[in-house]
């Protein structure tokens, strides 16, 4: 066998994301690794008027939306002066107001986090991670 040709489905996936150059691999790992830490410190619940939903993987906007942060990360990060304030500002401010406001798509969830725990989520199902 060639030394070209990944032996694994894990050495493949890895071939891929060094070929694209991809920090996170999809938008499930960005979410696991990224987001998450970032919304420890929001507290989530219906009377504080931040919402969010454990099964947020199941809203096309907020699926939507969670790739665009990605996207706009994957990109803006090659830039060192100041593309993650660039995303900060222009991207993951933007979403996150509309992803967690009442009128928005978990409006009517009622799932809660503390400050400083992970907001509430579930694993997405096996079905959606092998469709990427």
């Amino acid at each position: 066998m060639s030394d070209d040709i990944p032996a694994t489905v894990e050495e493949l996936e890895a071939k891929e994301q060094q070929d694209t150059g991809l920090f996170y691999g999809s938008v499930f790992e960005f979410f696991e690794k990224m987001i998450v830490p970032l919304l420890r410190d929001r507290l989530i619940d219906p009377r504080s008027g931040l919402r969010w939903s454990k099964r947020w993987w199941n809203s096309p906007e907020a699926m939507m939306r969670l790739d665009a942060l990605w996207r706009a990360f994957e990109h803006l990060r090659h830039d060192p002066g100041t593309g993650i304030s660039v995303w900060f500002r222009d991207h993951f401010d933007v979403h996150m107001a509309v992803l967690t406001a009442v009128d928005g798509p978990f409006g009517k969830s009622r799932d809660v986090s503390e400050r400083g725990e992970d907001p509430p989520h579930e694993p997405p199902p096996d079905e959606l991670l092998t469709s990427i």
